[in-house]
């Protein structure tokens, strides 16, 4: 069956697309579990005659896997410590299988956009759920910094609604300006609308800061790759696109402005600008992360307040080897990252996956995403699986050149 299926062509899988859509969505808050079902489906259909290589971040993530799971049965009950367990193999199991999916693919260039555009799709689909729902039960309007969860019907920090935005700020800078297909435009450019929309109602400012600096970080590793005509009026697009924002919003088009300087984000800005308690949380748990070594959430119990990145986080869960790991493992992204870089001159695809793996690695050093949204975290290993495989084949000159442009 798994032949069968090469022989169709892996990257058009549609139980694929639809599983890690809907793990997007975290449907009745489950999407761990959907996507370790997807997993499992895509190791069954490993072909005999598919290779896998084995990296350092593959190793590093098996034993993430082991050391945490053993961890977690030290300070859970048996029961609830095996549903850890369950969620962790996701760290090793997506990058995995991810690696497994672009080799069975026969068209390597479609399975990394068809795969992103699911997580892309998934999450857009979350986040328009999240505020639509919110903005009936306010009446209209959203405002405050809790939300009450559509899936569960709890209430919720506005910081799930920032981790969510993230996925679609790194992805609306490939779909608005380098995606050919005017559907993916459209998309992007209303998922772009929403996110800002629930983000100035919750006064959430970490993804406005984000949608700059990965758009201006892009602008400049365009401008800056020797690029071609192509890519230039890339830039030039990015740039009448910002400042089409600006007159819009100047001349109250649409209510704009109005709806700006009167949205709790507006007032945050004006009363605290960009001033964040982050820094003063990460000093707080370098010195007491002495006091345990061994995770179980004492941490965050002592201090009362959880990490807002994914490394001490980690440490506060799981103890301090596993930290360790993660942190190795977040080295090896960084590195197919700018290996990536170098590639973005001539690969559309590779454009996608920078924007993307950006927005998402700058989510982990600023958000609890563990507790948060750890679907983003397996998100980016599996970009970071697809990405590696896709790197090796360009050194190794296997890609078709119309699957590098």
């Amino acid at each position: 069956m798994a032949k069968e299926i090469g022989r169709k062509g892996y990257e058009s899988n549609l139980i694929n697309f639809i599983l890690i859509v809907v793990a997007g969505m975290n449907v009745f808050d489950h999407g761990s579990i959907v996507l370790l079902a997807f997993a499992v489906l895509n190791l069954f259909f490993v072909s005999k005659k598919t290779t896998v290589a084995i990296d350092i971040q593959m190793i590093v993530l098996f034993l993430f896997v082991v050391i945490s799971s053993v961890a977690s049965f030290g300070f859970l009950q048996v029961g609830d410590a095996f549903v850890e367990t369950i969620k962790i193999t996701n760290y090793f199991t997506l990058y995995f299988t991810a690696k497994a999916g672009y080799q069975m693919s026969t068209n390597k260039d479609k399975y990394i956009k068809n795969t992103i555009f699911a997580m892309f799709l998934g999450v857009f689909i979350n986040l328009a759920l999240f505020y639509f729902y919110n903005l009936s039960l306010g009446g209209g309007e959203i405002s405050g910094r809790f939300l009450v969860n559509i899936w569960t019907g709890e209430e919720i920090r506005a910081t799930l609604i920032g981790l969510l935005s993230c996925v679609v700020v790194g992805y609306s800078f490939y779909g608005i300006f380098i995606s050919k297909k005017i559907i993916v435009k459209l998309m992007s450019l209303g998922a772009l609308v929403v996110a800002f929309a629930v983000n100035f109602g919750t006064a959430t400012r970490t993804p406005l800061i984000m949608f700059f600096v990965v758009y201006l970080f892009l602008v400049f590793v365009i401008l800056f790759s020797r690029a071609g005509r192509v890519h230039l009026k890339t830039i030039f697009f990015v740039l009448m696109f910002i400042v089409l924002i600006i007159a819009l919003i100047g001349l109250n088009a649409f209510g704009l402005k109005d709806f700006i300087v009167s949205s709790p984000l507006y007032y945050r800005l004006v009363e605290s600008g960009l001033e964040t308690s982050r820094m003063t949380i990460v000093k707080n748990y370098f010195k007491i992360m002495p006091q345990n070594l061994w995770g179980g959430g004492v941490l965050s119990q002592s201090l009362g307040k959880t990490p807002h990145n994914l490394w001490q986080q980690v440490y506060d869960i799981y103890g301090l080897f596993p930290m360790v790991l993660m942190i190795v493992s977040t080295i090896q992204s960084i590195v197919v990252f700018v290996a990536l870089l170098k590639q973005t001159r001539t690969s559309r695809v590779a454009i996608l996956m920078v924007s993307v793996m950006l927005a998402m690695l700058l989510q982990c050093a600023m958000e609890p995403i563990i507790t948060g949204f750890p679907i983003l975290l397996w998100f980016l290993l599996m970009i970071t699986g697809m990405a590696n495989s896709w790197i090796e084949d360009v050194k190794n000159g296997n890609l078709p050149l119309s699957e590098q442009k």
